[in-house]
């Protein structure tokens, strides 16, 4: 029984060992095949690469060379250049403004008192450059010039007393300087009542034409309708 199963044990061992050896030849001869067909694959890809043809390139550098020649030639000299530090100082600027005085005078100016009531701005023509007085005030004496500064001097009192001594001025005085420049003082009273009667009668009927255009022109700065209706008639005459 020993010796039928050790026969049997070896018989095992033997087969065994006969597959795996079979085993390994297959595989040795598929990595063979595999081999031979990279090695084939190698051949072809050589033979692409060998076909394919590179252009010549021709490049003359030549003078590249000479030119770094001449620039290592020039770094050279650089070397032996030593720059200097530059300190540059700005002085500091101190000036010093004066103070200045000026003294200004005093100026006394006068008090000046012009009388310009005297001046007709009315009459006539009157001009910046020469002062036109009417021209009835041309030819007067002395005593008349007192006179009509006088009746100008009651157009400065009160409408009580002024109005009424003006009034008389007109109806009494002969020469048409004193009655024009009464007329020329109710210009401050217009507003009254007996004023703008007395005025429409001067306007209407005073001998002297330049007394009735000033009656007329006072006239015309009152604000009164029966002014305006005076008026009309004097136009409509």
């Amino acid at each position: 029984m020993k010796f039928k199963l050790i026969t049997t044990v070896v018989l095992i061992l033997f087969l065994m060992t006969t597959i795996a050896l079979f085993g390994q030849e297959i595989d040795e001869k598929k990595l063979e095949q595999n081999l031979q067909k990279l090695e084939q694959k190698l051949m072809e890809k050589e033979q692409v690469l060998r076909s394919i043809e590179i252009p010549e390139m021709n490049l003359d550098l030549s003078g590249l060379e000479e030119s770094m020649i001449h620039l290592e030639h020039s770094l050279s000299h650089l070397e032996h250049i030593e720059i200097p530090d530059i300190h540059v100082e700005i002085p500091e600027i101190d000036i010093e403004v004066p103070e200045i005085h000026v003294g200004i005078p005093e100026i006394h100016v006068p008090e000046i008192d012009l009388d310009l009531s005297h001046l007709d701005f009315d009459c006539g023509e009157f001009h910046f450059h020469h002062w036109d007085r009417c021209d009835l005030f041309d030819d007067l004496s002395e005593d008349e010039e007192v006179k009509v500064s006088a009746i100008r001097s009651m157009g400065r009192q009160e409408a009580e007393k002024a109005v009424p001594a003006l009034k008389r001025t007109i109806e009494k005085e002969l020469n048409p300087a004193y009655r024009y420049e009464a007329v020329r003082q109710l210009r401050k009273f217009v507003d009254e009542n007996t004023v703008l009667e007395t005025l429409a009668k001067v306007a209407k009927s005073d001998k002297n034409v330049e007394v009735r255009k000033k009656a007329i022109h006072v006239l015309g700065k009152s604000e009164d309708p029966k002014a305006v209706k005076i008026l009309k008639e004097i136009a409509e005459r």
